[in-house]
Formats: structure tokens, C-alpha cells, sequence
């Protein structure tokens, strides 16, 4: 396990360090400021080090000055790209320059004593950053073929803790590891594939699901964002059904009722808060409650993280939802009682570019032999 990250930030003081800004603090790299700057606590910062840019999750806060001190909780916000200011904001505004968001503690917050001493030019100021606790292991999966990454993406990549390669092809940066080790809480793996994800080696799909399984996040810019749920969720990329976005209308499909409530193979699904019950809520009674579904752990954080629940418990953190459309996993359902005709959920699993003979195994349980999935798999014509 990796130690919980602690950053020090060394900066001066300025006589135009007012420190009474009820929204933010900062501290810039600038080596001065004007009267204006009244959310400013450190002038002529050091380089920030790439340390920074590794933490992870809710921090504490820390800026001492001659004898005085101030300290409080935020989160790291997971799209910062910091390199002159170093903004921390009572809100959730997450522009680049912004480290951590939803902090405790503003320039308005500083005490007298630690006030006067931050007016004093050339006083020593530190603001000190440190996690809480240790945060969930991320893995940043990208193929360098492809270019660089973006945003807070590339700082990641460059400082992570290790590099391994999942393919046997040779990482372009940091440590090299011939033979992947598992993940560990706390660090910042990049992991590197020579092609994308969908065609992956074993090896590389075998090591992702075991980091997931592991409670590792997974960042993979660019990758489809279906496999990577599936990733996410601690399943291979295939096979699974991929059912885009369903909402009230589409789930009124006879295919898609079918793949929903017989799926022999994982799906996953997007829907928005609204459309939960009405997609999910037939799937919420009965034996069927207890269906596996995997949906995004909310943290505020870079990657996704997928746990598993069951339908009856997701359906109500998901109606109440306040965030945007959600990518979750349906679990495949167990064969018990065959449905009275498969016939449309085999065509859509065509449909979906699923093999007859990946169909077929599924469907054993409930009796479907290989020449009636072959049968139906034709009648949906040529794909």
C-alpha cells in the first residue's frame, strides 16, 4: 500500500496579501500582486512538484506563517492541470487551475496573526496538501501510437508510480515491469497496449480485470467507453451486449425487454435518472431482484470504478441521481425459468455482433441447443 501523498508548497509574503476572499485561496508562482488579488495567501511559489499532481481524493489543507496557521478539508479536483496558480474553491468550479474544490477553508477564513504575518514581504509561507487517506489504486491505460493524452491525463502519465507493459511491448516512460505486478491502494499505474482495447491479448484483459477486482479505478482517454465499464466492473470487454442509450421508449422494444430480463450475457446500458424506473423498474421484482448490477462508484476522482449491487438496491440510488446519464452493467441472469420464446433475444444478441457459438453456451442452461440459436441468428439476415 502506498502512504497517503503530503505535498509542501513553499511561497513569500506580500504586502498586498489582503486575505479577505469568501470563495477561494491561492498561491502563485507570480512574484507579485496587486491590492486586488484579495484570495492570494503565498506569492513566488516554488515549481509545483509532480507529487501534486499524483493526489488523489479529499486532502487537508494546511497554510502556516509566522506562528499562525489555518487548515481544512477538500477534494482534489480530478481535471486540474496547475502550474502558475494553485486555486482551492468552497465550490465545485473545476477549471485548470483549480487543485482541490468544496474546501472548508478561504482567505477570508485566515486568522489575524496569520494574516498580518502573509502581509510581510519575503515571510516564509507554507501551504502544506495532503490526503486523508489512501485513495483507490488508478490505472491510466493508453496506447502512446495514439499521441499524447490530455489534460490532467498527461501529468499521470508522466509521474505515475510505475509503468507496465500489458502486451510485451516496450513502455515508453517511467519504470519498466516485464511482468505486471498486482496493484496496490494508493498508486498511479500506467499501463501501456501497442493496439486498442477491443483487440487487447488475454494477458492485457486478464491483468485489468484482476486490478479492478482489486478496487482499482480505470482512466483510459479515448478507449470505448462500453469496455471500459466492463473493465470497470471487473468483467472482460467481451462477451457482453451493448445497448447504448435506453430510455422509456426504446425498453418498450420486444428485443430489448427480452435482453433485459433474460440477458444471458452482461449488458450495459446508459440511462438517464428519470428513465431508471421505467427501464429498470420490471427487472425489480420477483426473482429478478436480485439480478447483479454494477454502477459507477462516486467518488470525486480521476477514472471509473463500477460496484455491484442488485437491481432492487440500484434502482433507488439511481432514481435520485441528481448527475447526468449513467453507464451501468446488468449481470447476466442465471438460467432458471426459460422465458416462452428466446427467439428475439437471440436475434438481437446477433444484433449486437455476438457469436452463435458464445449464444448457444449461454443459452445451455435453459435448454437452447446450437442449431436453433444458429436458426434464429440467420433470420435477422445478413449483419
Amino acid at each position: 500500500m502506498t502512504a497517503p501523498r503530503r505535498v509542501t508548497i513553499r511561497a513569500s509574503g506580500h504586502p498586498h496579501l489582503g486575505g479577505t476572499h469568501h470563495k477561494t485561496l491561492e498561491v502563485t508562482r507570480d512574484e507579485a500582486v496587486t491590492s486586488r488579488a484579495t484570495c492570494v495567501v503565498g506569492v513566488s511559489a516554488e515549481a509545483f512538484p509532480p507529487q501534486l499532481h499524483l493526489l488523489r481524493g479529499p486532502v487537508r489543507i494546511t497554510v502556516a506563517a509566522g506562528g499562525g496557521r489555518l487548515a481544512g478539508r477538500a477534494v482534489i479536483n480530478p481535471e486540474h492541470q496547475v502550474d502558475r496558480r494553485m486555486v482551492v474553491r468552497r465550490s465545485d468550479r473545476s477549471d485548470p487551475d483549480t487543485l482541490a474544490i468544496r474546501s472548508e477553508i478561504t482567505a477570508a477564513d485566515l486568522d489575524p496573526q496569520l494574516r498580518t504575518a502573509l502581509g510581510q514581504p519575503g515571510t516564509p509561507v507554507l501551504v502544506t496538501v495532503e490526503e486523508i487517506a489512501t485513495p483507490p489504486p488508478l490505472v491510466l491505460l493508453h496506447r502512446p501510437a495514439a499521441g499524447p493524452l490530455p489534460g490532467r491525463a498527461d501529468r499521470l502519465w508522466r509521474y505515475a508510480d510505475a509503468t507496465v507493459s500489458l502486451d510485451g511491448v516496450p513502455a515508453g516512460t517511467g519504470r519498466r515491469v516485464t511482468t505486471p505486478p498486482p496493484v496496490t491502494a494508493g498508486e498511479v499505474v500506467a499501463a501501456t497496449l501497442s493496439g486498442s482495447l477491443d483487440q487487447a491479448p488475454a494477458r492485457a484483459v486478464g491483468w485489468l480485470v484482476a486490478a479492478s477486482r482489486q478496487g482499482a479505478r480505470l482512466l483510459a482517454p479515448g478507449a470505448d467507453a462500453t469496455s471500459v465499464a466492463l473493465l470497470a466492473a471487473g468483467l472482460p470487454p467481451a462477451p457482453a451486449v451493448r445497448l447504448g442509450t435506453v430510455d422509456r421508449r426504446t425498453v418498450r422494444q420486444p428485443a430489448i425487454v427480452g435482453l433485459l430480463r433474460y440477458g444471458p450475457l452482461p449488458a450495459v446500458l446508459t440511462l438517464a435518472p428519470a428513465d431508471a424506473e421505467p427501464v429498470l423498474g420490471p427487472l425489480a421484482a420477483g426473482d429478478a431482484a436480485t439480478r447483479p448490477l454494477a454502477l459507477p462508484v462516486e467518488l470525486v476522482d480521476a477514472g471509473v470504478q463500477l460496484r455491484w449491487t442488485t437491481v432492487a438496491g440500484a434502482l433507488p440510488e439511481l432514481s435520485r441521481s441528481g448527475a447526468g446519464p449513467v453507464t451501468v452493467v446488468l449481470g447476466r441472469r442465471e438460467p432458471a425459468t426459460a422465458p416462452a420464446d428466446l427467439s428475439d433475444v437471440v436475434r438481437a444478441l446477433a444484433g449486437a455482433g455476438v457469436s452463435p457459438r458464445l449464444v448457444a453456451d449461454a443459452l445451455r442452461g435453459w435448454g437452447i441447443g446450437r442449431s436453433e440459436v444458429y436458426r434464429w441468428q440467420q433470420e435477422t439476415g445478413p449483419q
